[in-house]
C-alpha cells in the first residue's frame, strides 16, 4: 500500500489548525461549573467569555467609610465602571452589601462580592483573617472552630440566597489572595485551601442551592497551581497585584493562563492600585477580563490624567457601555412580569381638587419585580419600588388622563402595560345673585339692607335641584332661592351655597349678607285722625336708636323742618282747615324709619258779613298781608299771639285794616264795643 506523505502532512496541518481554532474560542463554550447555574449567573457568564480578549470590565472596589468612590470617578472620567466590589467582612453591615450590590445590578452593572473571612474562633474583620489557626479543627465537630466555620458559611449563604431570590448574580470571590500566606486559609498550603474551597463549594451549591453564584478563584501576584481545587469548582481565575506603575501584568496573565487554566475559562486583575494601560494590554496581550481599583488612597493617589483617560479608552467598558446582560448572548430565559391597574377603574371620573388612588398588582413566574412606573399619558408619576404598589395622586388636573402602569423585574425586564381612563371633571361653578328690597335680581354676592327690609338669594345655575344652604343662627335649606321678606340683624352674616350636578361634582359659594339697625320712630303728638280746632300743631316723636344724625318732619311729601336733638318736635302751623299727612323721619348712618299720622285740622275762621251789616268781622282769614277789623261804632281792639302777649292794639271806628306788622302765626284778636266783647281767631301766613 503507497502512503501519501504529502497527504497525511496535510491533515496534521488540518489538525493543528482546528486545535489552535477550538482552543481559540473555547472560551466561549464553557459552562458553568454549577450545572443547574440560574438564568442570570449563565448569562452574566455567557457575556464576560464574549469579550475575554477583545474588551476589558473597568472595576471599582466600595469602601463604605466616608469615601465615595463612584462620585470621585464620575466627577473626573465622565463614567462610572462597570463593576462594583462589596465586601462581607462585618455581619453588621452585611445587608448593606447585599442592598448595594441589588442595586447595581439593576442599574446595569455587575456585582462582586469578597469576603474577609475572620479566623473561625477569633471574630470577625480584616485583622482576624490574618489570625492562623489549625484548620483540621474546622472538620471536626465539636470544636469552637467547627461551630464558627459553619455558623458563619450559614450566615453569608442567607445574605447570598437574598440575592439569588431576588435574581442577582454575583461574581463570589470568596479566600482571595489564597496563596500569600498572610489569610488562615491560606496559611497551611494548597491541600487544607481546597478543602476549604471544595467545602464551601458544596454546601453553598449543593445545599443552599446558590445558583446564582459564578466562582472566582483568587490567587496573589504570583500565582501556585497546588492551590488550585479543579475547574469543576472555579468559574474565573486571576490574582490580585497592586503596582505602582501602569504595567500591563503580563507575567501575571500568562502564568494564570498557561499554568492554572489554560485557556479554559476568564482570567482576571481581581485587585490593583493603578490599573494596566489599555494600548499596552492590547499590545501584550494581557486582556484581562476585568480589573477593578482598590478603595480610598489607591483611586485617591492616582493621576487623574491616567484616570481619566483609562476610563474613557475605547478597550475599556464602562457601566454606560454594558448591553443587557439577559440579552447580550442571544436570547433571554428572564421570565416577563405582569401588572394590574385595580385602581382606577377604566372609563371611571373623580371631580377637580380629588386625589385619586393608583394601585397596581404584579406577577411574575420566577424572580421578583423590583418597581412599577405609575404614569399619567407618557408623564412619570412615581416609581414604586416596594408592594403593595400604590400612589396616591393629588389633584389632577380638568380633563381625560390615561393612568399607565409598567412593572420592571429584578432583572430589568418590562411588563406590558395595564391602562384606564379616567376623566377629571372640574364642578359646576356657581354664581349668586340677589334681589335686594323687590329691586332688580343682580349678580352679587354681598349686601347691606337695614333691618325689617326684604332679601332673596337665588344663585345660578338655575336647576331646581342639589342645593343646600347653611347659615346664621343654623339656618339650613335645599332649594335654589332662599328669601327673607323682613329681614333681621339675627340672620346677618355668612351663607355657604353648595350645588352638586349631575357628575356628582360639588361646588360652593360664599354670600354675605350684612343688616344694619334702623332706628324707631313713633309719633307721640297728635294722635292720629285727630280732629284739631286749631291751625298751630304741636308735633313730638319719640326716637329709638343710636347714631341718629337728624330727625325730618314732612307736609305729606314736604319736608317742612329738621331736629337734630332729642327731645324731637316741632310746632307748625297748617294756616287753613283740611286733612293733613305728618310725617317724622329719623335716620342714622346707614337706615331711617318714618312714623305718620292723619290729621284734620278745623279751626274757627272769624266772621265774615257784608260791609252794611251791623256784625263784627274779620276778613280775609286767613291773610297774607292785611287784614280788616269792621264793627259798628267805635271799637277797641287788641292782638294776641299764641303766648298770649299783646301783639298789637288800637282803636277805631267802623273799620280798620292792619297785620302788616305781624309776623306770621296764629293770632286772637279781641274786640270791644259799647254793648259786648268779641274774641276772633285768625291766621297769617
Amino acid at each position: 500500500m503507497k502512503i501519501s506523505y504529502s497527504s497525511i502532512l496535510k491533515k496534521i496541518v488540518c489538525f493543528i489548525c482546528l486545535t489552535l481554532y477550538i482552543s481559540h474560542y473555547a472560551i466561549g463554550q464553557r459552562q458553568l461549573s454549577n450545572p443547574t447555574s440560574s438564568p442570570e449567573a449563565k448569562a452574566l457568564y455567557c457575556y464576560i467569555q464574549s469579550i475575554s480578549g477583545k474588551k476589558i470590565l473597568s472595576g471599582q472596589m466600595w469602601s463604605g467609610w466616608g469615601f465615595d468612590e463612584l462620585a470621585y470617578i464620575q466627577t473626573n472620567t465622565g463614567k462610572s465602571p462597570a463593576i462594583m466590589g462589596y465586601d462581607f467582612i462585618q455581619e453588621s453591615v452585611n445587608n448593606k452589601q447585599v442592598t448595594l450590590a441589588t442595586n447595581w445590578w439593576k442599574k446595569g452593572g455587575i456585582p462582586t462580592m469578597m469576603w474577609h473571612f475572620g479566623a473561625p474562633g477569633h471574630g470577625e474583620g480584616y485583622t482576624s483573617s490574618q489570625i492562623k489557626i489549625t484548620i483540621d479543627n474546622c472538620f471536626i465537630p465539636g470544636t469552637p472552630e467547627y461551630v464558627e466555620f459553619w455558623a458563619e458559611l450559614t450566615k453569608k449563604a442567607d445574605h447570598l440566597q437574598a440575592l439569588r431570590d431576588a435574581n442577582i448574580p454575583i461574581l463570589w470571590r470568596p479566600f482571595h489572595e489564597l496563596n500569600g500566606g498572610w489569610f488562615w486559609w491560606g496559611k497551611e498550603g494548597g491541600t487544607q485551601f481546597k478543602r476549604l474551597w471544595v467545602t464551601m463549594y458544596d454546601y453553598f451549591v449543593k445545599t443552599r442551592k446558590l445558583n446564582n453564584l459564578i466562582w472566582v478563584l483568587c490567587y496573589t501576584g504570583s500565582p501556585d497551581g497546588s492551590f488550585f481545587p479543579g475547574n469543576q469548582y472555579v468559574d474565573i481565575a486571576g490574582g490580585d497585584e497592586y503596582a505602582t506603575t501602569n504595567d500591563p501584568q503580563l507575567a501575571l496573565y500568562n502564568k494564570v493562563k498557561s499554568s492554572i487554566v489554560g485557556n479554559v475559562m476568564p482570567i482576571t486583575l481581581h485587585e490593583c492600585g493603578i490599573p494596566p494601560d489599555p494600548n499596552k494590554s492590547l499590545s501584550t496581550g494581557a486582556m484581562f477580563s476585568w480589573w477593578m481599583i482598590w478603595h480610598t488612597s489607591f483611586l485617591q493617589n492616582m493621576d487623574k490624567t491616567y484616570l481619566n483617560s483609562t476610563f474613557n479608552h475605547d478597550v475599556i467598558l464602562t457601566l454606560d457601555e454594558l448591553p443587557n446582560i439577559m440579552t447580550s448572548c442571544g436570547g433571554s430565559t428572564n421570565p416577563v412580569p405582569s401588572v394590574t391597574l385595580n385602581s382606577p377603574t377604566n372609563n371611571s371620573s373623580v371631580c377637580l381638587g380629588i386625589s385619586v388612588t393608583i394601585n397596581a398588582t404584579t406577577a411574575i413566574s420566577r424572580g421578583s419585580v423590583s418597581k412599577v412606573d405609575f404614569y399619567d399619558g407618557n408623564r412619570l408619576l412615581v416609581s414604586d419600588n416596594t408592594a403593595p404598589y400604590s400612589y396616591t395622586w393629588a389633584y389632577p388636573a380638568t380633563g381625560i388622563h390615561t393612568v399607565r402602569a409598567i412593572a420592571t423585574s429584578a432583572l430589568n425586564v418590562t411588563s406590558a402595560e395595564s391602562l384606564s381612563s379616567i376623566t377629571v371633571n372640574p364642578p359646576t361653578p356657581i354664581e349668586p345673585f340677589m334681589q335686594i328690597n323687590g329691586g332688580t335680581w343682580t349678580a352679587q354676592a354681598t349686601a347691606t339692607l337695614c333691618s325689617g327690609g326684604n332679601l332673596a338669594i337665588g344663585p345660578h345655575p338655575l336647576n331646581v335641584a342639589g342645593w343646600s344652604w347653611n347659615g346664621p343662627g343654623n339656618f339650613t335649606a335645599n332649594t335654589r332661592e332662599i328669601s327673607f321678606p323682613t329681614i333681621t340683624a339675627a340672620k346677618a352674616g355668612l351663607y355657604v351655597v353648595s350645588y352638586l350636578d349631575v357628575n356628582g361634582c360639588t361646588s360652593s359659594s360664599n354670600i354675605n349678607a350684612a343688616v344694619n339697625a334702623s332706628p324707631v320712630v313713633t309719633i307721640t303728638s297728635p294722635a292720629n285722625n285727630a280732629n284739631l280746632a286749631s291751625s298751630a300743631i304741636s308735633i313730638t316723636a319719640n326716637v329709638v336708636g343710636t347714631g341718629i344724625t337728624n330727625v325730618q318732619f314732612y307736609n305729606s311729601s314736604t319736608l317742612v323742618s329738621t331736629d337734630a336733638t332729642a327731645p324731637y318736635g316741632l310746632l307748625w302751623d297748617s294756616k287753613i282747615n283740611g286733612n293733613y299727612t305728618l310725617s317724622v323721619k329719623a335716620s342714622n348712618t346707614n337706615c331711617a324709619d318714618t312714623a305718620t299720622v292723619k290729621v284734620y285740622v278745623n279751626m274757627v275762621t272769624g266772621l265774615v258779613e257784608n260791609e252794611s251789616s251791623n256784625s263784627i268781622a274779620c276778613f280775609p282769614n286767613p291773610f297774607n298781608h292785611f287784614f280788616t277789623i269792621k264793627a259798628p261804632g267805635k271799637f277797641d281792639y287788641v292782638i294776641y299771639d299764641l303766648t298770649g302777649n299783646e301783639a298789637d292794639k288800637g282803636s277805631a271806628e267802623h273799620a280798620i285794616t292792619i297785620g302788616s306788622n305781624l309776623l306770621p302765626g296764629i293770632y286772637s284778636v279781641k274786640i270791644l264795643d259799647a254793648s259786648k266783647s268779641n274774641l276772633i281767631k285768625i291766621s297769617k301766613y
